[in-house]
């Protein structure tokens, strides 16, 4: 049984400065010279008491199905309360519960998508007030999902600007925008499609809704609405795009960290100051030594709040929480630059061959240059092979206190292992680095990773 949608939040009487309410009381009373096909028939089904039972309901699902799509617009005038109920049905209280909701629901999922969102639409031009189009954005994004995007995006931007402006409006379009983006992967194909076309309010909109989703299809769509030009062209995106990757939650945003560092390197010195911060937030989460040398000229930033964000990002690259000046970190980038080039390649040649107390002992010195994570890792993760037990496990508890995102496919991969040690490690670091709690098997984390 389909999730009850909650449509009492859209019947909420909506407060604008006019002092006019958006609903103005309509959508809930019969449109006359509306044609409810079947209505006698779908209240029957919704109002008889044995649907308690659950062999009664799924005859009633049954039948309610064989009515066909043409009974969409009157089971979305129920959903509404525009339907001519009779006073005797509603006698023994609402008739819109959360069972009988989702047995509304459960049909029209059951529909072709695209008929139900051509019926959708053509309901909401004969019942045009804020509520019913709220509610069809609703159902479009619940049930229909690629097949009714541009359909929802259409109902959108038939709202006035300044009513689409309204918090309850702007929450209710981007739940029915992710819920329609989480449907099918060709949301992402139809969302690429309709782009340009969209409004910038609806651009914004869509953005949250990308946040919200969070999956690699989801960032990949957000680097194209900035890769395209899009978002130089309309002012304050830039910033909404980079402030909404670095909301993202751990598990989201370190499973996508490669494509992020790519997207967020150019931003760092952009000339629009919101931007610019917004991009040290997620450089700060990157912990991506490969921007220290650009964080340190913007300690010499005349925005306050950009120094602010370049030391705490300085802070979480090195591992230091010392604030110091800019002469400071550029002594310590210089150290590490150096460390890098002249040390780190004899102590990882050491490591490959290593025994295992020596190996520990290695991979504890390399573990003292966190800023060099993503450079270290990657030669730390070959021992989660190694034929030494001991070796291996201190490896992957190594990647584990290190974080980098390069690190996840190799302490996946170490679920597989044969020692209970080793993948035991394995798991805890995955949970460290990600956030994530996931179970300790390697297909739910491979799932994961795969998004």
């Amino acid at each position: 049984m389909a999730r009850p949608l909650g449509l009492g939040v859209l019947i909420t009487m909506l407060a604008f400065p006019s002092g006019a309410s958006a609903l103005d009381g309509r959508g809930l009373t019969p449109h006359a010279g509306t044609h409810y096909a079947r209505l006698a028939d779908v209240l029957g089904l919704l109002c008889d008491s044995s649907l308690v039972v659950a062999s009664q309901r799924e005859l009633a699902a049954r039948r309610l199905l064989e009515f066909g799509p043409a009974t969409v617009p009157t089971l979305f005038a129920l959903l509404t309360g525009a339907a001519p109920v009779p006073d005797s049905v509603l006698a023994d209280g609402p008739l819109m519960t959360p069972a009988r909701e989702a047995l509304i629901l459960d049909t029209l999922r059951a529909w072709d998508a695209g008929r139900v969102a051509e019926e959708l639409a053509d309901a909401v031009e004969s019942e045009p007030d804020l509520h019913s189009r709220l509610v069809a954005l609703e159902l479009l994004g619940e049930v229909t999902g690629s097949r009714g995007l541009d359909t929802l995006f259409d109902l959108v931007e038939g709202i006035d600007p300044r009513t689409r402006a309204h918090p309850n409006v702007t929450q209710a379009t981007t739940r029915a925008l992710r819920s329609a983006l989480e449907a099918d992967h060709l949301s992402f194909v139809v969302l690429g499609a309709r782009m340009r076309r969209l409004e910038r309010q609806t651009v914004f909109l869509v953005v949250d809704a990308l946040g919200q989703v969070g999956s690699p299809e989801a960032i990949e769509s957000l680097d194209s609405i900035m890769s395209r030009g899009r978002s130089g062209r309309t002012p304050g995106l830039d910033a909404r795009i980079l402030g909404t990757l670095a909301e993202l939650d751990q598990a989201q945003f370190m499973r996508s960290a490669r494509r992020l560092r790519d997207v967020i390197a150019p931003y760092v010195r952009s000339r629009d100051e919101s931007a610019r911060r917004e991009a040290l937030r997620c450089v700060e989460r990157l912990r991506d030594f490969d921007q220290a040398r650009a964080l340190i000229e913007l300690l010499g930033d005349h925005d306050r709040v950009v120094v602010a964000g370049s030391v705490a990002a300085l802070q979480a690259i090195s591992g230091k929480k010392t604030s110091g000046d800019a002469e400071h970190w550029r002594a310590w980038f210089e150290a590490e630059a150096l460390w890098l080039d002249e040390e780190a390649p004899a102590l990882l040649e050491q490591l490959s061959a290593a025994p295992p107390a020596q190996a520990v002992k290695l991979m504890r010195e390399l573990a003292l240059h966190p800023a060099l994570r993503e450079s270290t890792s990657s030669e730390i993760a070959r021992l989660l092979r190694s034929d030494e037990t001991a070796s291996a496990t201190f490896a992957a508890r190594t990647l584990g206190q290190l974080g980098a995102s390069s690190a996840l496919q190799p302490l996946i991969d170490a679920l597989f292992d044969s020692r209970p040690e080793v993948r035991d490690a394995a798991a805890a670091s995955l949970r460290r680095i990600t956030g994530a709690e996931l179970d300790d098997h390697a297909h739910s984390w491979r799932a994961w990773l795969e998004g």
